[in-house]
């Protein structure tokens, strides 16, 4: 508890003026031990070869260690100190996890924002919301609900549903410039214009964008329908191939 810990720390402090006062001490006790020498020799200069010549000689002068603080029949070194009392007998401290928030890709804006419900089931319908959480970056032109309600899809089949969608998402970002054509994942391209007071992709209206993990949004008024496929012209027979 609180009581045992407090005593702990007081005992950690005890032993650190304890040690405190043995350097001291050696300092005065070093010149009269006949066996011990200030000067360390040419092999014998490093710190951990030096502290036990001043350790003995103070031990051996002043012998003030209480029996429990005894280490090697003498008082405990700085590291004994530090190491035996003040971090193995308090607890252990650590750093706050922090829980970065991960920010929402574009599926989880569009699923946040009422204006897109529409648009979320055709997506969730076209297994498209895997693709649409990829790594990026993409960029989706997002047609609202109100623009939905204004074209009839009951008739698509999945297929169709899939092909009209791929046709509002671009792989990579998309700078709005006039006059910029770019190819979307249908395929087909959309055509950009950019005047001084609104902004189109094809005949839909450019409202605001929403930025998300791996990529951007923008809103859109209309939903875009991508050309008819290309009718193949018949080729005209050769008359000379006909029989006669």
């Amino acid at each position: 508890g609180a009581s045992q810990q407090n005593h702990k720390l007081h005992l950690c402090i005890s032993r650190t003026m304890k040690i405190c006062l043995f350097f001291a001490l050696a300092a005065v006790a070093i010149p009269f031990a006949s066996s011990q020498s200030l000067a360390p020799s040419a092999a014998d200069t490093t710190f951990e070869s030096f502290v036990p010549t001043v350790r003995d000689a103070r031990c051996s002068a002043y012998p003030l260690c209480a029996a429990e603080d005894l280490v090697d029949d003498c008082c405990p070194t700085i590291e004994n100190v530090f190491l035996d009392c003040c971090e193995m007998d308090m607890p252990p401290s650590s750093a706050p996890v922090v829980n970065t928030p991960t920010e929402p890709d574009i599926v989880d804006v569009l699923s946040s924002d009422s204006r897109f419900t529409t648009l979320v089931d055709a997506v969730l319908l076209a297994g498209l919301a895997s693709p649409l959480q990829g790594e990026g970056p993409l960029t989706v032109f997002a047609p609202t609900n109100d623009a939905f309600a204004a074209i009839d899809t009951s008739g698509l089949t999945t297929e169709q549903l899939t092909s009209v969608l791929l046709y509002h998402v671009v792989g990579g970002e998309v700078l709005l410039e006039d006059g910029l054509s770019i190819t979307t994942l249908n395929g087909a391209d959309v055509l950009l214009s950019v005047a001084f007071d609104e902004t189109k992709v094809n005949e839909a209206n450019i409202g605001e964008t929403i930025p998300a993990s791996n990529g951007a949004i923008y809103v859109i008024d209309a939903v875009l329908l991508p050309p008819a496929p290309d009718t193949p012209t018949p080729t005209p027979e050769d008359p000379s191939s006909c029989s006669r």
